[in-house]
């Protein structure tokens, strides 16, 4: 007989937490009562969402040494991840026979790589649990191309089709996974409202 399911972990770990919708999801889990593990790259970042009571880890999900020291540090913090929301991400626009390669590949390495790895980094720890949570957040503006962006859109389309087939991969593990698309322009204040998972 298969270990009994469990609730998530009250462990959420948000990327890219540092304003926008990062940071508004993180202080909307805080007050639902999860521990929040805010990540940012930029120390000051850091250093601020630990003023404001987050508990914060540095993080580049383009830098795999980045990567694996953020999970370390938000287990050691606060145990096993329960919810890992995959917000970091950027858009760069422009025509496409003047974007550089190396631009280009840095953004797939920030918007679908890092969302992938991070998700690998967590999958063992939610295993053991046979409970867990991972939200892709991503735009609408993958499902449309406008000028100048017609490379972000296919980022933005991968992005917010990652996602696991639950008859598979996921089958009797506990874990859900679920895309969420926010417009670009998104305001958020008030603050995000939670999805219920159940």
């Amino acid at each position: 007989t298969a270990p009994a399911r469990r609730k998530p972990s009250k462990v959420a770990l948000v990327t890219g937490a540092s304003s926008g919708i990062g940071r508004a999801t993180a202080d909307a889990l805080a007050r639902a009562g999860f521990v929040v593990i805010a990540t940012a790259r930029q120390p000051e970042d850091v250093a601020a969402l630990e003023r404001d009571g987050l508990l914060a880890v540095p993080l580049d999900v383009a830098d795999e040494a980045s990567m694996v020291a953020a999970v370390a540090a938000a287990e050691e913090r606060a145990g096993r991840v329960g919810v890992l929301v995959n917000n970091a991400g950027y858009a760069l626009g422009g025509p496409i026979e003047e974007l550089a390669m190396e631009d280009l590949r840095r953004q797939f390495e920030t918007n679908v790589f890092g969302l992938v790895r991070m998700t690998q980094l967590v999958l063992p720890g939610m295993r053991e649990r046979r409970a867990g949570r991972i939200v892709n957040l991503s735009s609408v503006g993958g499902e449309m191309t406008l000028p100048i962006n017609s490379i972000v859109a296919k980022e933005l389309q991968l992005r917010g089709t990652f996602r696991f087939d639950p008859e598979f991969e996921l089958a009797d593990t506990g874990i859900f996974d679920r895309n969420e698309y926010f417009d670009i322009f998104v305001e958020t204040s008030p603050p995000v409202t939670l999805i219920s998972w159940g």
